[in-house]
């Protein structure tokens, strides 16, 4: 028998039929949010599917499950959203992009010319 190990699979702004799909094989447990174990066979299949539901029809998904890294376990990401998944030596980092709304300039204070204790 195939060893099977648990999967968590997250899904936004994607079609309803990707959604269905991952519902045949996982725990609907939060918005968006599917758990419950499956084959290493089985969870790259439906990754596959998920990739190309996602490139055709957009939104952004995510699955973990565990794997060789540092921390134990892998995260694959398909599509745009606001966060990155990058590997630092083993180690996978998640950094948020802020959108463009988000980004404030930093004014640099200007010096006085005539603050205490500077003579001038």
């Amino acid at each position: 028998m195939a060893k099977r190990t648990i999967t968590v699979i997250h899904v936004s702004a994607t079609a309803d039929y990707l959604r269905g799909f991952i519902s045949r094989y996982l725990t609907h447990v939060g918005e968006n949010i599917y758990v419950g174990s499956l084959t290493t066979r089985v969870r790259s299949s439906m990754w596959r599917k998920m990739e190309l539901a996602v490139a055709t029809d957009g939104g952004r998904a995510l699955l973990i499950h565990p794997g060789g890294s540092e921390a134990g376990w892998t995260l694959l990401t398909c599509g745009e959203g606001p966060h990155s998944a990058i590997d630092a030596d083993g180690l996978t980092l998640v950094i948020r992009t802020p959108d463009a709304g988000e980004i404030e300039t930093l004014e640099t204070p200007q010096r006085d010319e005539k603050s205490p204790g500077h003579e001038g």
